[in-house]
């Protein structure tokens, strides 16, 4: 997940390894749709706001990826419109997809990653994001036998990196968003 995230491109020789540009990189380089909450909590408006960016730049945001503090903070977004019967055993409430607003617009999977940054959101189309072997690193397998043990073993080995297509488009950055729950 880190280097989904956080990987910065790097076109491999001889000296230097390959390295898959992440969600971040690609969003920052491209000239994704951004917007700063100067330290505020996420509101609808906000997210609203920037998935009709993306569609308009023709994406369609399927996915908000967030730590905990922006997972909160979406599901306080419902906190006036919960309702409990009697014989209910159970409290609280948690939001796992949002609905924009714009009609024929999207519905994004909420995802919650610890390792993502705390003070950002990221909304993007998942279509934009596929697996692709490193040149010449495609799954192979190789012998892992012990000398001299009774069975046979093999070792399935390959390297991927993540190919992100459209980041202009199709990605979208909240930042600076406040890193608490009120």
């Amino acid at each position: 997940n880190d280097t989904l995230i956080y990987g910065r491109k790097i076109m491999g020789n001889k000296g230097t390894p390959s390295m898959s540009g992440g969600l971040l990189y690609y969003a920052d380089k491209k000239g994704a749709a951004k917007k700063n909450l100067s330290g505020k909590e996420i509101d609808a408006k906000v997210i609203n706001d920037l998935m009709e960016e993306v569609y308009l730049r023709g994406g369609n945001v399927n996915t908000i990826l967030t730590n905990t503090a922006g997972a909160r903070q979406i599901s306080k977004l419902a906190a006036n419109t919960i309702r409990t019967e009697r014989q209910d055993t159970a409290t609280g409430h948690r939001i796992s997809t949002f609905v924009s607003d714009i009609v024929g617009g999207g519905e994004a999977t909420i995802i919650v990653d610890p390792n993502f940054p705390k003070n950002k959101v990221a909304l993007f189309d998942r279509t934009i994001l596929s697996i692709h072997p490193l040149q010449g690193r495609a799954l192979y397998d190789v012998d892992a036998g012990v000398p001299g043990a009774d069975f046979v073993a093999r070792q399935i080995r390959g390297e991927y990196g993540v190919k992100v297509k459209n980041a202009k488009e199709k990605i979208a950055i909240l930042e600076n968003i406040s890193t608490s729950v009120s």
